[in-house]
């Protein structure tokens, strides 16, 4: 291997090799991570944009009503409601309240 001058650049380029595959797959790991917040917020928007469809066609109230009836986790966080899919349901219900919908839970009745 050349002496002790060659171990040496052995050892070196070994070590410059699993750095850099460290980095490359590190930074790979980041910018996945970023394209699928960016897909998970384009997802939500485009549910907003469903709701106002649908309240448009006249079915605002039947969203809310159907909307209301999903029982569903509740994302705990920062990061958890970013990395979300689905905007929460009460949101989703107070936008198409402002849009007109005239829907009102009644809870207990």
């Amino acid at each position: 291997m050349g002496g002790s001058e060659g171990v040496l650049a052995a050892i070196l380029n070994g070590i410059y090799h699993a750095l850099i595959t460290a980095i490359v797959a590190g930074l790979t790991w980041v910018w996945t991570k970023i394209g699928v917040l960016l897909v998970m917020k384009a997802s939500r928007s485009n549910e907003y944009e469903a709701d106002e469809f649908s309240f448009n066609l006249g079915y605002g109230n039947e969203l809310c009503i159907l909307l209301d009836s999903i029982s569903g986790s509740q994302a705990k966080g920062l990061f958890a409601n970013i990395a979300s899919s689905h905007t929460d349901k009460d949101d989703r219900i107070a936008k198409l309240q402002e849009l007109g919908a005239t829907y009102r839970a009644t809870y207990g009745a």
